[in-house]
């Protein structure tokens, strides 16, 4: 007899861990819905071929939301449409003639981006409340007065659980994509797109 509960006793601690560690994963929402905001960074605006000039952007800001499902412990997909908005902080006027006859040409004193992408992640579980990710994603951008054009993003970031429902993360993240040539400037320059991005965010799961 005291055998037999000797040798019970390895299985029923290895049972009790099984039990213990399903249930951990249960609880582990699948699907969930993230917020997203902060800065944005947008690179410098050059026209090589007219006065050779180059024209800063100010820092601005992101928003997005995502809708994403954890296809297993450590990865997840989701999808995300962002908004961004950068204002140049030396708007020009040019007057003169330009290819088209006009006699005055303003430049737009900002830039809004819309963007739509599917991204995947890659979360280093542990045991604590703090789990870092890796990010990358790919799908397409809009900017105002332009058309639509290949994007893709790569980040990394760090996510704090709160409960089962509700945690919060931290990333930064580098937007960059297929430039667009700017026909309607005096020069036929190209719009280029190379963004960093710092967002803090808020995951709901169910």
């Amino acid at each position: 007899m005291t055998l037999l509960k000797k040798s019970a006793c390895p299985h029923t601690l290895g049972m009790a861990t099984l039990l213990l560690c399903g249930a951990v994963y249960a609880d582990e929402r699948r699907a969930y819905v993230q917020f997203n905001a902060g800065a944005s960074f947008a690179p410098n605006l050059s026209y090589d071929n007219f006065e050779e000039r180059s024209e800063t952007y100010d820092p601005g800001f992101g928003i997005s939301a995502a809708l994403g499902y954890r296809l297993a412990e450590r990865f997840r997909i989701e999808g995300e449409l962002m908004y961004q908005y950068n204002e140049l902080k030396n708007p020009w006027h040019y007057f003169g003639s330009n290819r088209v006859g006009s006699s005055h040409y303003s430049r737009d004193s900002d830039r809004m981006r819309v963007a739509f992408l599917v991204n995947g992640y890659y979360d280093f579980k542990n045991h604590t409340a703090f789990t870092p990710f890796i990010t990358a994603g790919i799908g397409g951008y809009h900017v105002s007065d332009y058309g639509i054009a290949f994007a893709y993003q790569a980040g990394v970031g760090v996510n704090y659980k709160y409960n089962d429902t509700f945690s919060f993360d931290l990333k930064y993240r580098y937007f960059g994509g297929e430039d667009q040539y700017d026909s309607f400037l005096l020069n036929n320059d190209w719009l280029e797109i190379g963004d960093h991005q710092v967002l803090a965010g808020i995951r709901i799961g169910f």
